[in-house]
C-alpha cells in the first residue's frame, strides 16, 4: 500500500459478492453501488416492496392505477406528509406540499410565491450553478442581491475552494427574503449550519434537494424547504416543499395556480391529479428512512461514509485532491475530487474501471468535469467501503 494510506482492515475484506446479484422473481438484478448525483439509488428492501405491490396494493389496483381522490390513495399521501413531519419535526406553523416540476420549478415558484410586486429584492447567495441558476431565473420576478458579489463574480464552470462566507455579505435594506443553496451538488460544498439574515423578519429560503433528510435541521428557523425527492426521498417526479404558513399570503398575483403554495396547501397537494407513484416510493423511503433510527442515526452514517472517502482523497500523497480545501465547506452527500490535479485519460479510466468492479456514477459534472462520489442515505457503509478500496487500489496501480 502507497506510505500514507491509512484504512482500516474491514476494507480490504469488504465483500464484493454483497453488490453482485439478487434474485427478484424470475429475473436476476445486477445490484450496482450507485454513486451517481441523481436520481440517486433506491435502497433495495424499498424497490422490493415496491415491487411487491405493483401489481396489486389494495382492492386489487396496482398503485400506479389508484385515482388521486380515492380513499386508498389518500391514506398513501396523507401518511407519507405525516411521516415527513415525523421524520424531520416539522412544527404546526409550517405547510408541507407535494409538488411536481422538480426543484428547478422552485427557483421561480419561490420569487413569485414571496414577492407581490416586481420591486422586491431578493438576497441570493451565489455559491455554485444552482444558486445562480436560481438567482437568474428569480431576476424575472423580482430584484436580485447577489450579496457575496461584490468584488469578483463566481465563475461557476470552475471549482470553487470554500462555501462563502457569511462575514463577507452584503445584504439589501428591504429584502423579502434571503435565499441560499445548502448543498452544491456540482461544486461539492455544503453548508452545515443555518445562514442568517440580520433582519430577522425576512424569511430564510433554502434549496436543500441534495441533502434533504441527510441530517437534523430545526425547521422553525425556516421560511421555506424545498428539495426533489431524487437525491434522498425516492424517485424523480417529486419536489417537497416545506413553507411557513404566514407567508402563504404573500404571492404575486401572477402566480400560476399550480405554482401557488397557497393554493396547494389548501388542496392538501391534491389540487389536481398529484405524482402519486412518486408520491407512494416517497413513503416506503420515508418509512425506510425511520426504521434506520431517524435522522440523528442517518447523519452519523452519512458523517462516517464521508469521513471515509476525504480520509482516501487527503491520504493519497496528491495523487487525488479535493479542490475544496476549506474542509468545513467540504458536501456530506457530494465528494468531488480530481487526480494528479486533473489528469482527464485517467480520471475517465478511474470512471471504467470502476464500472466493472460495479461502481457507476462517479464522473463529475460536465461543467467542472473531475470525478464526484455521491453518497446520498442509501448508499450504505459497505458500498463506500468498497470504493475506498478501489481508490487505493487504483492509486497503487496508477501512481
Amino acid at each position: 500500500m502507497t506510505p500514507g494510506v491509512h484504512l482500516s482492515e474491514n476494507i480490504h475484506h469488504a465483500n464484493r459478492d454483497n453488490f453482485k446479484t439478487l434474485e427478484i422473481g424470475r429475473e436476476a438484478r445486477r445490484v450496482r453501488a450507485n454513486f451517481g448525483a441523481g436520481p440517486a439509488g433506491i435502497p433495495v428492501e424499498v424497490l422490493l416492496e415496491a415491487q411487491r405491490d405493483f401489481l396489486s396494493h389494495s382492492g386489487g389496483l396496482s398503485v400506479v392505477e389508484m385515482s388521486h381522490r380515492s380513499p386508498e390513495y389518500k391514506e398513501i399521501h396523507f401518511q407519507a406528509m405525516e411521516d415527513l413531519r415525523s421524520i424531520m419535526n416539522v412544527p404546526s406553523t409550517h405547510e408541507i406540499i407535494f409538488q411536481q416540476g422538480g426543484a428547478s420549478t422552485q427557483f421561480s415558484a419561490v420569487a413569485l410565491n414571496l414577492c407581490q410586486t416586481d420591486d422586491c429584492v431578493g438576497d441570493y447567495v451565489l455559491s455554485g450553478e444552482w444558486s445562480r441558476k436560481a438567482s437568474e431565473e428569480a431576476k424575472k420576478f423580482c430584484k436580485v442581491n447577489i450579496v457575496n458579489d461584490q468584488d469578483a463574480p463566481l465563475d461557476t464552470s470552475l471549482f470553487v475552494n470554500s462555501c462563502p462566507k457569511p462575514e463577507e455579505f452584503t445584504f439589501s435594506k428591504n429584502a423579502s427574503f434571503f435565499y441560499y443553496c445548502d448543498n452544491e451538488t456540482i461544486h461539492g460544498t455544503e453548508y452545515h449550519e443555518v445562514l442568517t439574515h440580520p433582519n430577522p423578519d425576512v424569511p430564510i429560503v433554502i434549496d436543500a434537494a441534495s441533502n434533504f433528510i441527510s441530517r437534523p435541521i430545526d425547521v422553525s428557523k425556516y421560511g421555506v424547504i424545498f428539495a426533489g425527492a431524487s437525491k434522498n426521498v425516492g424517485p424523480a417526479g417529486l419536489t417537497i416543499v416545506i413553507v411557513r404558513k404566514d407567508l402563504l399570503n404573500r404571492a404575486s398575483p401572477k402566480t400560476p395556480a399550480m405554482m401557488h403554495w397557497k393554493t396547494l396547501a389548501e388542496h392538501s397537494s391534491l389540487f389536481n391529479t398529484a405524482p402519486t407513484f412518486s408520491i407512494y416510493m416517497a413513503g416506503l423511503q420515508l418509512k425506510w428512512t425511520k426504521r434506520l433510527g431517524g435522522l440523528e442515526i442517518v447523519e452519523k452514517l452519512n458523517m462516517k461514509k464521508s469521513n471515509l472517502i476525504y480520509s482516501v482523497i487527503d491520504n493519497s500523497l496528491g495523487f487525488y485532491s479535493c479542490p475544496v480545501t476549506d474542509v468545513a465547506s467540504r458536501s456530506r452527500m457530494n465528494v468531488v475530487f480530481r487526480i494528479m490535479g486533473g489528469e482527464v485519460e485517467l480520471e475517465d479510466q478511474f470512471v471504467a474501471e470502476a464500472k466493472i468492479d460495479n461502481m457507476i456514477g462517479l464522473g463529475g459534472h460536465s461543467l467542472v468535469g473531475g470525478l464526484r462520489a455521491s453518497l446520498y442515505n442509501a448508499v450504505s457503509m459497505e458500498a463506500c467501503i468498497m470504493l475506498a478500496r478501489f481508490m487505493t487500489n487504483f492509486q497503487n496501480k496508477y501512481r
